[in-house]
């Protein structure tokens, strides 16, 4: 799969063989694909090969693999399939239509800033550290710029003090919230002052959380 391929795509499907495991290069390309703004799933073909008692070992340590390696790409759909018998195959069309769906969301404004909302009351982001001084970082609101992959605007007091886990812990919740396994997002944080600096002036009727 090449770059270009990769960077025309809008979803992308990655093979990878059951009797040979998830190797280093089907991991590298999966990244790739993610890194790039593709939507994504593994197909994980061959299933027959290692389907039986006679091979629950073999299986075993293909799902322990899968799930190892897959860790930091967890929302990764996945699916078995078998191309000589026709297993799994049939779902590959529907995958493709939510995966391409997901990827070209264009989520609300009051929805977004509802989840943002539900964020920070699930968990605060840590304080923000300036020399000796320690003060909470406050979100205002977010909005979406684009899709394919969907990319928000979150406005908040500090974005350079806002952790990578308490990214994660948003990237996850979005996708949670509005049923985008297998989908990139792109969450970028832009500073607002409570009075409004820095981020033109401010609206009454968005909050702060």
């Amino acid at each position: 799969m090449s770059l270009r391929a990769i960077e025309r795509a809008d979803v992308a499907l990655v093979l990878c063989d059951a009797q040979e495991g998830f190797t280093d290069q089907d991991f590298r390309v999966l990244s790739l694909v993610r890194e790039r703004g593709c939507a994504a799933a593994l197909i994980v073909n061959k299933w027959d090969r290692i389907e039986g008692e006679e091979h629950e070992g073999a299986r075993k340590r293909l799902e322990d693999e899968l799930a190892r390696r897959l860790a930091p790409l967890r929302d990764v759909p996945v699916l078995r399939i078998s191309a000589l018998t026709g297993k799994g195959v049939r779902k590959l069309p529907r995958l493709v239509s939510q995966l391409g769906k997901a990827a070209s969301i264009e989520i609300p404004t009051a929805e977004l800033n509802r989840w943002l909302q539900d964020c920070v009351r699930r968990h605060e982001p840590a304080m923000a550290q300036r020399g000796s001084r320690r003060r909470p970082i406050k979100f205002f609101y977010a909005t979406q710029v684009a899709s394919r992959p969907p990319t928000l605007i979150l406005f908040c007091t500090d974005p350079r003090a806002v952790q990578p886990s308490y990214r994660r812990f948003l990237e996850n919740r979005l996708r949670e919230e509005f049923d985008l396994s297998g989908v990139p997002v792109r969450l970028k944080l832009r500073r607002r002052s409570e009075s409004g600096e820095d981020g033109g002036p401010r609206r009454a009727s968005r909050g702060r959380f």
